[in-house]
């Protein structure tokens, strides 16, 4: 009997396709990418690039292209970019009687609060839609789960990843720590060191998702995070000084500190998120274990941090500067601040 599956990706050429591409083709199965053709993994090896150009790819945009795909049938369509609720209403429709199942890639950040350790798919509450003004991220990735399921009911997998890192990531959240450490110095450590972390590299996604391919008795929504282990801010930053700059030094700075000049959680001190935020508190500390059981394997942390600096090399970044991460300036400002707190404090 042929195992292989004929899978449709909307969109994720920059990021999650490649890992996608990779992971699929090795298994033996048929990968047909649509997308507008507008990116392209930034400083690709060429091993990637040679996923890309060889695979099957369409151009189109899924707002008014999806024509272009009416003669075609899949066992799965994986939604890599739906965001807006219209859009995903659009292809969801169009592909109710062309495909087997749907995947959508959604995020844990369509909850409503994380106020509790260790939470399950079954315990969380999605985010609404606000009544008047313009929607943000969580919200909108919340209306279009409800859109995948409306329409594809028990076919529909719903896949919530926290931070995704890796090679190729575009937001330099995780990267950040990676570029740091290398430069060395002094480096400014965000709260708690025994503060939760999770996180999940695209490779270990991308190749679970396939596999989620596979097993045609699975279905539902999946929290998709790690490590498997608990790992603590503190443990995260000497990994990363272990594998790359056993020179650097790390200065812990308070909450109270950083909050005080203004410092912004998970983009200016990525994976940060200040214990004061009571309702995102524990977005780093959530129940993977139903995703696990499915067949999620996480690679070792070491190997995460060493792809990704071998990758980060290699890059030009536009503007000299990362997406994310604190500027030299302001780390220095933090410093100072936090030198004058421990003076008046031994006072």
């Amino acid at each position: 009997m042929d195992d292989r599956k004929n899978i449709l990706v909307l969109g994720g050429s920059t990021f999650i396709g490649p890992a996608l591409l990779e992971s699929g083709i090795f298994r033996g199965h048929k990968l047909t990418l649509f997308n507008r053709g507008r990116s392209f993994p930034e400083n690709a090896s060429p091993k990637v690039q040679e996923l890309i150009q060889n695979a099957e790819s369409i151009q189109g945009d899924r707002m008014t292209d999806l024509e272009l795909l009416a003669d075609r049938s899949w066992d799965m369509v994986i939604d890599t970019c739906g965001y807006e609720p219209e859009a995903v209403d659009i292809s969801t429709r169009f592909f109710n009687e062309r495909t087997t199942r749907y995947m959508f890639i959604s995020s844990i950040s369509a909850y409503e609060n994380f106020d509790r350790p260790g939470l399950t798919e079954e315990q969380a509450f999605l985010r609404k839609l606000p009544e008047e003004g313009p929607a943000d991220y969580g919200a909108l990735k919340s209306a279009c789960e409800k859109v995948v399921e409306l329409v594809f009911g028990p076919r529909a997998l719903i896949i919530r990843p926290g931070l995704i890192v890796g090679p190729y990531d575009p937001t330099d959240r995780f990267t950040y720590w990676i570029h740091r450490v290398v430069e060395g110095g002094d480096i400014v450590a965000p709260g708690r060191k025994n503060a939760h972390v999770q996180f999940i590299d695209v490779r270990d996604l991308g190749a679970w998702m396939i596999l989620l391919t596979e097993k045609e008795e699975e279905h539902g929504e999946f929290h998709v995070t790690g490590p498997g282990d608990l790992l603590t801010m503190e443990r995260f930053l000497d990994e990363c000084k272990r594998i790359l700059n056993p020179k650097a030094k790390f200065t812990w700075v308070s909450e109270s500190v950083l909050q005080d000049l203004g410092a912004k959680p998970w983009t200016q001190l990525p994976l940060w998120i200040p214990d004061s935020e009571k309702e995102a508190r524990f977005m780093r500390s959530i129940d993977c274990s139903k995703a696990r059981k499915a067949g999620l394997k996480i690679r070792p942390l070491s190997d995460t941090i060493s792809d990704t600096a071998t990758w980060h090399r290699t890059r030009t970044l536009e503007g000299g500067e990362l997406q994310a991460g604190l500027t030299p300036d302001f780390e220095q400002m933090i410093f100072r601040a936090n030198l004058s707190r421990e003076i008046l404090n031994s006072d």
